[in-house]
């Protein structure tokens, strides 16, 4: 098992109003530096050590998932996860199962927020990420995400689903490049599609 972590969580906490919302991840990085503890002891070393590997492996640090809706007031959240990574010579395989359900504080209504148009959200996500080295320099991702948020009103329901392709390579020791294509599908009251490409260019100083 030492080229893999494996992380299951079961949370509860309150977060207070007037926030931006209420988020929960689980990160390629985070897994990546809990399974480099026993490898570099040093927290600023290991941070160091684990960007260099995603970077040398084409992915995101935030890669896995990420979500959240709006919450103007007192909220209560259980949040449980499952998450894992896989690393071999040349590729690494990362997934996450993650499950959470939201509920306001109190009952005056506060407005603006999502949780005063429902008693409770509930959010299920799903993603998984594969990642290969092609060459030392250059590495090719696939990742595929899904995610349904639930409240009591269907019509409050959503669902998006994302695969994301890319590619990166090096152009120099400073200098890096990264293409991809990217499909999403939204359902909701107002659904969208999007079919997207891109492309960055990193320079180190």
């Amino acid at each position: 098992m030492q080229r893999s972590t494996w992380r299951v969580s079961d949370t509860q906490s309150v977060s207070q109003g007037n926030q931006n919302g209420v988020t929960g991840t689980g990160t390629i990085y985070e897994l990546l530096f809990l399974q480099y503890s026993g490898v570099e002891p040093d927290p600023v070393k290991r941070d160091l050590l684990v960007r260099k590997e995603l970077q040398d492996r084409g992915l995101s640090a935030d890669a896995i998932i990420g979500y959240g809706f709006l919450a103007s007031s007192p909220t209560t959240l259980r949040r449980q996860e499952l998450s894992f990574t896989l690393q071999g010579q040349r590729t690494t395989l990362t997934s996450s199962l993650t499950q959470s359900r939201s509920q306001k504080l109190g009952s005056a209504s506060t407005g603006g927020g999502d949780l005063d148009q429902t008693s409770e959200v509930v959010q299920r996500g799903l993603s998984m990420s594969l990642a290969h080295r092609l060459t030392p320099s250059s590495s090719a991702t696939l990742s595929l995400s899904r995610m349904e948020s639930r409240g009591d009103d269907g019509a409050l329901s959503t669902t998006m689903d994302s695969i994301v392709a890319n590619w990166t390579g090096r152009l120099g020791i400073r200098t890096s490049v990264s293409l991809g294509a990217r499909y999403t599908r939204f359902d909701s009251a107002t659904p969208y599609r999007e079919n997207a490409i891109f492309a960055n260019l990193v320079q180190q100083f």
